[in-house]
């Protein structure tokens, strides 16, 4: 009987192995190094880093930040660690075929975006280098990774000085817009570890629930009283403000009584007169007068469903 070959299965098990493989993007800053907001102040634990692209074509600029986040497709969140030892952020990306859908597809330029929110402004820094989002296996495979520093990078809003001095990053101020989304997940593993920790526990016992401090962007773990929610009157129609953040997504509905037993809420109810990054204003469509001459609001926060 003659022997078949053995080397087909050695040629098949070469392209297993070959396929297999995944690209690594190490994206970091090298630490310990002063990090400053705009006001000069230390970078906190408050930053967050994601590593993405932007969608349709979209180049960011310092005229269009308002459509960022709108535009913004991120692969990976980092955490910014304010030990003076560490000074840094740092993390490790697998592009496999699983994650490798569109945007990431389109050969898309790859940025790096810091940021801490806030209710009426935020600080942000956005960055790249000569970075082009790679496929799941290199050609030819890159066994070492890609390493993308920021001291490297070019920044598009904030600055950068790679040689560290007087600080290697700096965010800039930003206003009327948001910054990427922060989920109920993020913000419960970030701020609720080692308590109570959910939606409508009160650990701080300050009676602003977890979700309210999220929606609110208060600390959960540190007594303190809600942020103010202004009511006026608008030609004779009761109209509240909240001021909460619109990059913790959260689903709202203020809710109106004459009685404060039947609450009525929805658009033949309640009428939103702006949803802006600073604040969401809500007025009451029905008039005070003879017929109505006490009239109450609240707000409802909710989860959105997954």
């Amino acid at each position: 009987m003659t022997a078949r070959p053995r080397w087909i299965l050695l040629v098949i098990s070469w392209w297993v192995g070959a396929a297999c493989h995944a690209e690594q993007i190490y994206w970091y800053s090298v630490g310990p190094a002063s990090n400053l907001t705009s006001s000069g102040a230390a970078m906190t634990a408050g930053f967050s880093f994601e590593l993405g692209v932007f969608k349709d074509g979209f180049v960011p600029g310092s005229a269009n930040t308002a459509d960022w986040a709108a535009k913004w497709v991120p692969a990976q969140r980092s955490t910014y660690n304010p030990d003076p030892e560490l000074q840094r952020f740092d993390n490790q990306f697998t592009v496999t075929v699983a994650n490798y859908i569109t945007p990431f597809t389109q050969d898309p330029a790859a940025y790096v975006w810091g940021f801490q929110g806030g209710v009426a402004s935020s600080e942000w820094i956005l960055f790249r280098h000569d970075w082009t989002w790679p496929a799941p296996v290199g050609i030819p495979p890159n066994p070492n990774g890609l390493f993308w520093n920021a001291a490297h990078a070019t920044a598009v809003l904030g600055t950068i000085y790679e040689s560290g001095s007087p600080f290697l990053m700096q965010s800039a101020a930003v206003t009327n817009a948001a910054s990427p989304p922060t989920t109920w997940q993020q913000w419960q593993t970030a701020e609720l570890a080692g308590v109570a920790s959910g939606p409508y526990d009160d650990p701080d016992h300050d009676g602003t629930n977890n979700l309210l401090e999220f929606v609110f962007g208060t600390p959960p773990k540190q007594a303190g009283a809600p942020p103010q929610t202004p009511v006026t009157l608008v030609n004779g129609h009761v109209q509240i403000t909240i001021p909460r953040r619109i990059d913790h997504p959260a689903v709202l509905t203020v809710e109106v009584s004459s009685d404060l037993t039947k609450w009525d809420a929805g658009e033949m109810f309640t009428e939103a007169i702006s949803n802006s990054p600073a604040a969401l204003v809500v007025r009451d469509k029905t008039p005070l007068g003879p017929a109505h001459p006490r009239r109450f609001m609240r707000l409802k926060a909710e989860l959105p469903t997954p």
